[in-house]
């Protein structure tokens, strides 16, 4: 049996440090609405369980694909003129919001539970961001 690691995945997309360390907090924190949205769904709505689940693994994909692309875009965007890397980032930026409006259609599809699942993991990266910049901020203050 083959066994995963998610180092091995980000390693695959040759994701910078900060980013690994971004869809690690991601990942924390949808666990954390996996854990809590399980046990909601399995109190009030126990048919509903599968679908929500369904949405935060489909919402943890897409939330690291995004994350992806938002960095690879950033850096090919630093070897072009100011105007063209201006449009270059104008259009991956309307290509990453066309995306999560596709993801969250296909979700809501799937029903009220999938997209719940969908947004919190959408939602993961906001917490993910300020966990991170905290971890620098101590790693900073540890080296002085």
């Amino acid at each position: 049996m083959m066994k995963i690691n998610l180092l091995d995945v980000l390693i695959m997309f040759k994701l910078s440090d900060t980013s690994k360390r971004l869809v690690k907090v991601m990942f924390a924190v949808s666990l954390i609405g996996l854990g809590i949205g399980i046990i909601v769904t399995q109190v009030w709505f126990p048919l509903e369980t599968f679908k929500y689940v369904y949405g935060i693994v489909f919402g943890m994909i897409f939330s690291v694909l995004k994350l992806v692309l938002l960095e690879r875009t950033l850096n090919k965007s630093v070897n072009f003129s100011q105007g063209q890397a201006q449009n270059y980032v104008r259009l991956h930026y309307m290509l990453r919001y066309f995306l999560t409006g596709a993801v969250l259609v296909v979700a809501a599809v799937k029903g009220i539970s999938a997209l719940i699942g969908v947004v919190v993991c959408l939602m993961s990266l906001r917490p993910a961001i300020h966990i991170v910049n905290w971890q620098y901020k101590k790693q900073e203050k540890q080296d002085f």
